[in-house]
């Protein structure tokens, strides 16, 4: 799949994309829409579904492949291995779900602040807070980063908080859930191959910025630094 080529086709077909928003415009639409509200004190309140108060270890996964494969500490209860075939098929229902949406907003940030190894974080979203969120949480793109080790090939993120997985379709390749026997209809994944990520059917925005944290952090070890595998 080619992520790039899918995020330019999402966002030039699409008729209304928010493109890194200003935060005024951003708290106006997280207001309008109710995702959230402002608290008495006057700062921006919000809530979550039972699901989303916190990290899903269960539900997070990694993308095994070969060349990251001897790199990942798979005995952690929060790198679950799922195979490529099952990730891209998330991607295309990400895809399809945020095509479907009235509006959607573009956030192009960074981490790191050295330019010389400034990772570009590209999120897809179709939630004003989540835009919020990201812009507070991740930093501007630094003059120079153009020069960066990882220029070229930014980390790609979709995020649907609230939208579900199929549990019909996903039987077998993501995870049980033992309290009601169905296929789990939530997952958080990331490829560190393909620099790309989605979080669906998650309102915890901490995985917001795990994601590609986690990503640079693989990258920056070598030889992910050198660039030779992306």
């Amino acid at each position: 799949m080619d992520i790039d080529r899918e995020a330019e086709g999402l966002l030039g077909r699409h008729g209304r994309v928010f493109v890194n928003p200003p935060r005024a415009v951003a708290i106006e639409e997280a207001i309008a829409h109710r995702e959230a509200l402002v608290s008495a004190s006057g700062a921006l309140a919000t809530w979550t579904p039972p699901e989303s108060t916190g990290r899903r270890s269960q539900d997070t996964y990694i993308v095994d492949r070969p060349q990251i494969h001897d790199e990942v500490d798979w005995s952690s209860p929060y790198c679950h291995p799922v195979p490529p075939e099952t990730f891209e098929m998330i991607l295309a229902d990400g895809w399809a779900a945020l095509g479907a949406k009235p509006r959607l907003f573009l956030v192009e940030r960074a981490l790191g602040a050295d330019p010389a190894c400034s990772l570009m974080v590209r999120l897809i979203t179709d939630h004003a807070l989540t835009a919020l969120f990201a812009d507070n949480m991740l930093r501007p793109i630094p003059p120079g980063a153009a020069g960066s080790a990882f220029a070229g090939r930014p980390f790609t993120l979709l995020v649907l908080p609230y939208d579900k997985l199929d549990p019909r379709k996903y039987e077998g390749r993501l995870r049980t859930d033992p309290a009601t026997g169905r296929t789990s209809d939530l997952a958080v994944v990331m490829d560190f191959a393909l620099r790309a990520g989605i979080v669906y059917g998650s309102a915890y925005l901490g995985s917001v910025k795990k994601l590609p944290m986690g990503v640079r952090s693989l990258l920056s070890r070598p030889p992910w630094g050198s660039g030779l595998y992306f």
